[in-house]
């Protein structure tokens, strides 16, 4: 079953269980390549999972391949195609953004620092680059988290809810920044 080269992201019919609970049930959807994608539903309606799920995270019935490779049978592989952005940001406070983005880079493998400085700019961060991490607004720490996973140049990028705890302005602001993104 060969998908066009242009579905970067294909679900079929996954489904998770947990015990007798059912936090997925038959599941499918594509996204293809410079396609946003959002997965809507209440509280505990499966969307984290779903999302483990596509970073080989959790176990799952199904298929799941990320630009033709199966998540469940190669998941290190398919996850160097994607970045995620969890819902909870985990960053050091006392650090300076720049280090911060540094440190992160390191972990990543990424030793080209002119492509911290990049994403830092891209997504409005040199000016205040020395500037403690504590420091930002909820709506600018979730940007940075997102610049984390910008630096490695993901196929995809699986975002949990990306607007929650963001003012209005910060919410339009991702936004627009998501857009560009997009199209790059």
């Amino acid at each position: 079953n060969k998908h066009p080269v242009s579905e970067i992201l294909v679900t079929e019919n996954v489904s998770k269980r947990y015990g007798k609970h059912e936090a997925l049930a038959d599941v499918s959807f594509n996204a293809r390549k410079g396609e946003a994608l959002a997965i809507l539903g209440p509280n505990g309606a499966g969307k984290t999972t779903l999302l483990k799920c596509c970073l080989g995270l959790l176990d799952f019935d199904g298929k799941i391949t990320v630009d033709g490779v199966d998540v469940g049978t190669n998941g290190a592989v398919a996850r160097s195609k994607m970045g995620y952005v969890p819902q909870k940001t985990a960053l050091h406070d006392k650090l300076r953004i720049i280090d911060e983005m540094k440190l992160m880079a390191r972990i990543k493998g990424i030793r080209d620092e002119q492509r911290c400085r990049e994403v830092l700019e891209m997504l409005g961060f040199w000016e205040r680059r020395k500037d403690p991490v504590g420091s930002l607004s909820q709506g600018m720490k979730q940007r940075l988290m997102l610049g984390f996973t910008l630096l490695a140049m993901p196929d995809v990028l699986l975002l949990d809810e990306p607007l929650s705890n963001i003012d209005v302005e910060g919410q339009i602001s991702l936004l627009n920044q998501l857009d560009e993104i997009k199209r790059e």
